[in-house]
C-alpha cells in the first residue's frame, strides 16, 4: 500500500508539426502522482499522467488515476487472450475470421481473468462466482485431486491450472497453463450439449 499526493494543472503544449489541429497550442491537463515516504532502497511511486479527463475537482483527478491504474489489469486481460487463449497462434486468414476468434475468446480470456482476480482478493468466495454450474461439475469430474462440494476461487484455479500442466512448486499458475486447463473444460463443456441436443432430437 502507497501513500500518495496529487497535483494537477493545465497546460498549454506547442502543436506538433504532424497535427491536422489548425490552433497553435493544444491546452491538456496534467496530474502529478507521487508517493510519500516510499520504503527504504525503494524508488517512489511517480506518474505524470496526461489527459483530456476534467480535473476542477478532487473527484476528477482521482478518477484519472484510477483510469491509469487500471492499466495493469487490461493488460493481463490482453495477456489472457494472446498467451491464455493462444489467439497470436492461430493460423486464421482474413479480417472476419479474426474478428470472430477475438470475439470467443474475449468471453474466455474474461472469465478467466475473473476467476484468477477472485482467487487473488477473495480466493474463499465460491467459484461460481465466476464459472457456470456445467463449469464446475466438469472440473469436478475430471479434476487430479478431490475439490470441495462446493469449490472456492482459489480451488477451483488450481485445479484448471493442475488440468494444463501447473506444478505447484514453480509458483502461482500463468495464463499459458489455466489456457490449456480450462480448453478442456471448454471441450467436455461443448461435447456435453452436442450429445443433450442428440438425445434431445433422438426423445422427439
Amino acid at each position: 500500500t502507497a501513500k500518495l499526493t496529487f497535483s494537477a494543472t493545465t497546460v498549454n503544449v506547442k502543436r506538433p508539426n504532424s497535427s491536422e489541429v489548425k490552433q497553435e497550442y493544444l491546452s491538456l491537463n496534467v496530474i502529478n502522482v507521487l508517493e510519500l515516504d516510499p520504503p527504504k532502497d525503494q524508488k517512489p511511486v511517480h506518474w505524470i499522467l496526461w489527459t483530456t479527463e476534467p480535473i476542477g475537482t478532487v473527484n476528477e483527478v482521482l478518477k484519472v488515476v484510477d483510469i491509469y491504474r487500471n492499466r495493469w489489469l487490461i493488460e493481463e486481460f490482453f495477456k489472457a487472450i494472446k498467451t491464455g487463449c493462444g489467439f497470436e497462434k492461430k493460423q486464421l486468414e482474413g479480417f472476419n475470421s479474426l474478428s470472430n476468434a477475438l470475439a470467443i475468446y474475449s468471453i474466455v480470456a474474461w472469465r478467466l481473468l475473473l476467476l484468477r482476480s477472485l482467487s487473488r482478493t477473495n480466493p474463499q468466495l465460491p467459484a461460481s462466482n465466476a464459472l457456470t454450474p456445467l463449469q464446475i461439475k466438469i472440473l469436478k469430474a475430471i479434476s487430479k485431486k478431490n475439490l470441495s462440494e462446493e469449490p472456492s476461487a482459489q480451488e477451483a484455479l488450481y485445479a484448471i491450472a493442475a488440468l494444463g500442466g501447473h506444478i505447484p512448486n514453480n509458483g502461482p499458475p500463468g495464463w499459458l497453463v489455466l489456457g490449456r486447463g480450462f480448453e478442456d473444460i471448454l471441450l467436455l463443456e461443448r461435447h456435453y450439449h452436442a450429445l443433450k441436443e442428440v438425445d434431445d432430437a433422438i426423445n422427439h
